[in-house]
């Protein structure tokens, strides 16, 4: 991971290579791949089945979105938070990922964090919406259809008396 060497990543998953297995200072190949800002193999790392987001180094607790805060790898952050890491988790010094990128003063994780905030907020409220209308359409049409169902009820019975009365004159 640390030569940015996607070819041998792509190798070692074909062949089955244990994604989360750390190495002797307890960092995972996602965790490296995040503070090194490789994107391309972080994603990679991240399609794999067997991937484990948020785990944290032995030694500090560190885990990949952590490490991208830390090194300014806004892409990295964004794509991990975006993947769903819990961006929550502290280290053992009780720091967030977002902590640290505002104590290193990298500006853009923090902004490119905001942004999708934002762009999921949105999402969340577009779905509502969808759901609203959906509910709505649902709520028009049992209208509409007991409406039909009355309006032929009351044309049965209209047919009803109908007959009814002619069979009395008749």
């Amino acid at each position: 991971v640390g030569g940015n060497q996607q070819a041998a990543v792509d190798l070692l998953l074909e062949h089955n290579a244990d994604p989360n297995r750390a190495d002797s200072r307890s960092y995972t190949p996602l965790m490296q791949a995040a503070g090194l800002g490789h994107l391309a193999i972080m994603r990679t790392l991240l399609d794999s089945e067997a991937i484990a987001i948020d785990t944290a180094s032995t030694n500090q607790g560190w885990t990949a979105f952590i490490f991208a805060c830390f090194s300014g790898h806004a892409d990295c952050a964004v794509e991990l938070a975006r993947r769903g890491c819990d961006t929550t988790l502290p280290t053992n010094f009780g720091k967030t990922g977002k902590d640290i990128a505002e104590r290193m003063k990298h500006t853009p994780v923090l902004e490119g964090l905001r942004a999708l905030a934002v762009e999921q907020n949105a999402q969340k409220e577009s779905e509502r919406e969808k759901t609203r209308e959906k509910k709505k359409k649902q709520s028009r049409l049992r209208k509409s259809k007991t409406m039909a169902q009355t309006a032929n009820l009351l044309t049965a019975q209209d047919t009803a008396l109908e007959l009814r009365e002619a069979a009395q004159k008749g």
